[in-house]
């Protein structure tokens, strides 16, 4: 996972407040939380197939990844310091 995708994750955020919590929310979990949410996520995509639904599964799995959640909020809060 690429600082291209955390970016593109970061504008989305700065777009749609619902993926800003999303992401708030996912970063606030400690890591066994995550890894309970990210067996949840696998589960629920495993049969998806529409692009919509692979575009949200990626989403999903970038924002649980390490601390790719924590990396996201900070770049938000950054960016809106700047407005």
């Amino acid at each position: 996972m690429g600082e291209e995708e955390l970016r593109e994750i970061v504008n989305a955020c700065l777009k749609d407040k619902r993926l800003m919590e999303i992401v708030e929310r996912i970063s606030n979990m400690t890591d066994g939380e995550k890894e309970i949410f990210k067996k949840k996520v696998n589960r629920y995509f495993f049969d998806k197939k529409s692009q919509e639904d692979l575009m949200a599964y990626r989403f999903y799995a970038i924002i649980l990844t390490g601390d790719n959640a924590r990396k996201i909020v900070e770049e938000v809060k950054k960016v809106n310091e700047r407005k």
